[in-house]
């Protein structure tokens, strides 16, 4: 689903998303922290998305669209990935895959030849295609939704050392003591089907504030190493006022880690 802003008029809400500039941001969006990352006085919100580190490809132009429909009338949804491979939309699913869910087709795509390039066009009749609900996700990365202050926003991506994989923990606070704000994220997702292989290349990731953007640090430099499947981090202080980061992780423990002042 696309990121989207809400107009609270005593208790109604519409949907100003347009108006505020935010077009072209659907997305395989896994978190949001909002946090003053900037020092402007404005609320902004870092966006934790999937990154770029992954065999699909999407953009306002070119987006990864997901057609939902009974295509083989068996009273369930068939929902079909598609992604764009050199200027062209093709099914994610591979000809067995697909084949043995939507066993008709069996019958259209004898071979593996017949199908290497087809469409979803191809394979679906046209009135099959119209009834299906379309989803579409035209942002792979992530990256921080600066508030401008007139009611529009600006969204930009996080470097690309940021983009190695999925972030759902974002926590913001001056890491280095220099009076910057600093971003430290961490994530990763290992349930992807097998093909896709598991999204593990995040180590927790430290991004300095520079006031003029953030700078990746190495974990090496950081000292920071947060890998497994992480899910959810925050940032708590323990009665003898020391920094903590806690990190919760899909069926691991809980790894928690000590902020050292500068």
């Amino acid at each position: 689903m696309p990121v989207r802003l809400f107009h609270n008029e005593k208790g109604k809400l519409s949907d100003v998303s347009a108006k505020a500039g935010l077009t072209g941001l659907s997305g395989m969006w896994s978190s949001i922290t909002p946090a003053d990352v900037n020092g402007d006085g404005k609320i902004d919100f870092i966006l934790g998305n999937c990154g770029y580190n992954n065999q699909f490809h999407a953009s306002p132009d070119q987006p990864m669209t997901l057609y939902a429909a009974d295509f083989d009338n068996n009273g369930t949804l068939d929902p079909i990935l598609c992604y764009y491979i050199q200027g062209k939309s093709y099914p994610m699913a591979s000809r067995d895959e697909l084949l043995d869910q939507i066993v008709p087709l069996r019958k259209k795509f004898i071979t593996y030849k017949s199908y290497a390039d087809a469409t979803i066009a191809d394979i679906f009749p046209p009135e099959k295609i119209a009834q299906a609900e379309v989803l579409k996700c035209e942002q792979l990365a992530s990256g921080i939704l600066y508030n401008n202050g007139d009611g529009h926003f600006t969204f930009s991506p996080l470097p690309m050392q940021a983009q190695f994989s999925k972030i759902y923990g974002v926590v913001v606070d001056d890491f280095d003591g220099d009076g910057i704000p600093d971003i430290l994220v961490s994530g990763n997702f290992f349930p992807y089907r097998t093909e896709l292989g598991r999204d593990d290349a995040g180590l927790g990731l430290l991004l300095k504030g520079t006031g003029r953007g953030f700078l990746p640090i190495d974990p090496a430099e950081s000292g920071c190493y947060i890998d497994g499947d992480v899910r959810a981090m925050v940032e708590i202080k323990n009665g003898a006022g020391e920094r903590q980061l806690i990190i919760g992780k899909n069926n691991e423990a809980v790894q928690v880690l000590k902020v050292n002042h500068k």
